[in-house]
This record gives structure tokens, sequence and C-alpha cells, in this order.
């Protein structure tokens, strides 16, 4: 596949897709960590080169994502290899609704994202998904097949994935160049990874106190608040049925209800209900397979194809002639979001964001679409602030970039890489040492032990972290002491089943082409 043409900005007279200048290197130095399992580290390009440039020239190869397939979780998260949870963008409703109030704020507005509170029902986060539905779906793809040969074409497509996990976590990886101990909201990473076959799986990880941690800020009334206008944005902007988009908005009625929902809601929010896409793209040299949520997509009028669209929701911003000290911590504070919208959109291949702008009561007052490749442009230097004048009334022109994709882009790849590579090492070499071990154990009691390793990235953020789990940790932390059924490290037993047949099966139509090729 050639590398993408979407043309994230190189340097005046520098190729698009330059390699990096500087490389942040990894160290090993178990007498001076304070872990002896960790096995590596990868320092911080600012770190490592000592100075607070840009370490990168220009961003990694990036290929087009090709979608390979989806599938649906229902409303009691089952999950279904089909599009039956698929939902289309209409937009938000007319802003006709006068404001409560009046003086302080625009003298109408749209939806009130208030709407269904008292309905919403939430998954329960407690419960391990791992990578399963991701993992399923592409066995599935492989063995929905109708011959072995169709079989072998699909299944290569895994089989030739560097990496295989969701859309979120290689979001997280690649902002990891920008986080900082100082911010509001830091995001540290914590993964568990495992090579089987040659590919890597990454899972997110999240520790007992920190799942009640998260459990606690979910439960707080404001935080669930402010959680739940982002699903009633997209209930408001989508409809179940393509045909629906061109209809009117007016109110519709429940039958357990005798009120009208307000016009444009399309049914009360569940967040079991998901439909994901399943998409192949490479970065740099990692080749991934990566799943994520979509939030809905739109037939484009040009080329009648569906086209996947992104949903979000944000504060409004304060115009700079009213309170400019208050407009520069709004926009700042919006333009460091733009990083993790564009990311989301940008490996998945979702070319519209949608933003729903709000204020505190939680009333839509405006939105904007913003195309996600020209969303780098916004906030890099050269370029003139959206909303702000000079003395003169002209536009003022950016000094310095808030953020760069070439760097988000440029770690993000190094991570991978340094990861994979580490794996991969200690992998085969773990799998080589207990190999009479594992045949007496999977004889005796059919278990498969595989080794497990877990990636840290936390303040002050200066290096990335990757040490083995011991088996114990393995049964409680990863395999949730068995609850969540029988695993190979924290794959299903039966996805670890299938990939050690479909590894034989490719194995043995080599072999049988190479012998065909000697054949006089």
């Amino acid at each position: 596949m050639p590398a993408d043409k979407r043309g994230l900005d190189a340097p005046e007279g520098e190729p698009p897709f330059k390699r990096l200048t500087h490389i942040a290197t990894t160290t090993i130095n178990t007498a001076t960590m304070s872990d002896e399992r960790v096995i590596a580290t990868l320092k911080h390009p600012r770190v490592e080169s000592g100075f607070l440039g840009s370490p990168f020239s220009a961003p990694p190869t990036f290929q087009q994502p090709t979608p390979l397939c989806s599938f649906s979780f229902d409303e009691n998260r089952k999950v279904w290899q089909d599009d039956r949870c698929k939902r289309f963008y209409r937009g938000p409703p007319p802003y006709n609704n006068r404001h409560p109030q009046q003086g302080r704020a625009p003298p109408v507005f749209g939806a009130d994202l208030n709407y269904g509170l008292d309905r919403y029902v939430r998954r329960d986060d407690s419960v391990p998904e791992h990578l399963d539905a991701l993992v399923t779906a592409l066995q599935h793809r492989t063995e929905a097949a109708t011959s072995e040969t169709e079989r072998n074409e699909l299944d290569q497509e895994r089989r030739r994935a560097d990496v295989v996990t969701w859309r979120g976590i290689i979001t997280k990886i690649c902002t990891a160049y920008d986080q900082s101990p100082e911010a509001r909201f830091a995001d540290p990473l914590e993964l568990n990874a495992m090579m089987l076959d040659g590919t890597l799986y990454l899972e997110e990880y999240a520790s007992a106190s920190a799942m009640a941690e998260k459990q606690k800020k979910e439960d707080d009334p404001k935080m669930k608040r402010m959680g739940y206008y982002g699903y009633s944005f997209e209930s408001y902007c989508t409809v179940d049925d393509e045909a629906q988009t061109h209809e009117p908005f007016r109110p519709t009625r429940r039958k357990e209800s005798a009120l009208p929902d307000p016009p444009g809601w399309s049914g009360d929010v569940n967040t079991n209900v998901q439909w994901c896409q399943v998409v192949k793209t490479k970065l740099g040299d990692n080749r991934l397979v990566i799943g994520g949520e979509v939030d809905a997509v739109e037939r484009n009028k040009s080329t009648g194809r569906e086209e996947m669209v992104e949903l979000k929701t944000s504060m409004q911003m304060t115009p700079f002639h009213r309170n400019f000290g208050k407009a520069l911590s709004d926009q700042e504070r919006f333009e460091k979001k733009l990083l993790k919208f564009f990311l989301q959109s940008y490996l998945l291949g979702i070319g519209k964001i949608v933003v729903g702008f709000r204020d505190f009561h939680g009333l839509l007052t405006t939105h904007q679409e913003f195309e996600t490749l020209r969303i780098p442009r916004m906030v890099r230097a050269g370029q003139p602030i959206a909303g702000r004048m000079d003395h003169a009334g002209k536009a003022v022109i950016r000094q310095d970039s808030v953020w760069e994709p070439k760097d988000s882009l440029g770690f993000g790849d190094q991570i991978l890489s340094f990861i994979r590579k580490t794996i991969a090492t200690h992998t085969t070499s773990s799998l080589r040492a207990n190999a009479t071990e594992q045949i007496k154990e999977t004889a005796a009691s059919g278990n498969v032990n595989h080794p497990v390793f877990r990636i840290t990235y936390k303040p002050p953020f200066e290096r990335v972290e990757m040490r083995t789990l011991s088996e114990n940790e393995i049964i409680e932390e990863v395999q949730d002491s068995g609850r969540s059924g029988e695993r190979v490290g924290f794959l299903p037993r039966s996805f670890y089943d299938f990939v050690q047949s479909r590894a034989a099966a490719a194995a043995a139509a080599a072999a049988a082409a190479a012998a065909g090729s000697t054949q006089p």
C-alpha cells in the first residue's frame, strides 16, 4: 500500500516523510532501577537529547487506514459480528429555544444535554473485557470464509500485523510526547503486552486502586453529568436509519412516557451499545490492526460512500472582546484538547469531527465541524489565531505551535518499536527456556503459560519502562484470577488456539508450495 497522501506537512524544502533525526535510545541498567524485573527503558526524546526543541523533522510514514471488518455491542453488551448498532449522522436540532439566563447567555440555545440523565445506563467498567471483542472479530472474519484458500488470504492481514490493539491505546501512546506532570489531567500509560506468532498485543491495565478512583469520580454527580453530555449530544445528532437523516426534527413519544421527547432525541443513552470498526494501517515501521468505536457515518454526496464521523462536546469559549484573560484560558484548553481529538480520528481514518459547544447549564449553544487533516494547521506557528485580533483589527499570528503531530506520531512510533523489539527478544528466550516444563504442564492440565509484560509511563513522564510479570501477577491481575474464562496471557484460549492452527496451516501451505516449485 502506498504511503498516506493526506499530507501532514513537512518543513519547507524537506521530503514529506523524512525519518527521525534524533532517536531516543533504549537504556538497560537493572542495577539502578527500583524494580529488578524492569528489563528496558525508553527515555523521552527531550530527556535523551537534553534540549527543548523538537527531535523530529517530520512525521513518520502513515498509511491511509483500510477497513477490515466491523462489529456491534448491543444494549446487554453482547457482541454481534454485524452492523446492527451503526448510527447515521443527521446533526443537532435547531437553535430555537429561549435561554433561561437572558442577558448572560446567547438568547437562544439548541439541545438540552441534560435530558435523559435520569435514565442513563452506564457500562459496567469493573467487568474486564481485554481485547476479546477485537480478536474475536478478526477470528470470525477468517473463519466465516467459505474456502481454505480464502481463509488463508483473509488471515494474512492479521498475521502480517506487528501490533493488534484498540485505537484508544495507540492514541494514548501517541499523546505520550506531550504529557506533563503539571497538567491538570495528566494521563499516565499502563499496559499489558504479549507477543504471539510474531504479533504484539496490547491492552490497558488498571490496578484495583485505579479502578476504585475512576469509579469514585464517575459516581460524583457533577462528573457524571459532565460525562453524560457527550453521549447526549450523540443521541441528538444521530439516527438508526439513514432515511431518518432527511426527516424534519420533531418531538417523539416514548411508549412508557406521556411526555414527548425533545426534537432530535433518538433514544436514551446506554453506553453498552457501540459500533466498532477494525482497520489496518501503518505508523512508521509498525503495521497496525486497531479497533475503535465509531459514533456515526454519513453519505458523501459526491462519491456515494459512507464516511465516518466523530462527535465531541466541549465548554463554549469566551470571545476575546468580552474577557481577554478568560478567552485566552479557554482557547489554550481547547487547543490542547484538539490533539486527542485529532489523533483519535486520524488513526481510524475518520475525516470529520463535529464538536458541540455547551454552556455551564449543559445547553448546546453552537456546534462546529472540523476537517481532521486541517486540525494541525489550526495550532501551528505562523497561522492566525481564530477569533483573536490586534488593535488594528488584523488577525493575530501564532508565534509557537501548541503541539505538532510529527512529535506525537514520531514518539508513538518509537514506543511501539521499542516494545516490539524488547518483547520479541524476551518472549523467544522465555519460551525456549521453559519449553520442556510447558509441554509437561499442558499435558497434565491443559494450561498454557505465556510471558506477559507491563509497560508504564508515569509522572514526571521522563521514560517508558517495561518489566516482566510474575506468574502470580499474570493469574491475579491479567487473568482476573480465572473469573474471565480460560486464557493464555490475557488473550482468550480459543483465540490462542486459532492463531496456532492458522500458523500451522500457513506453514503447511508454504511447504507444499515450496515442494511444488522443486518438481521437474
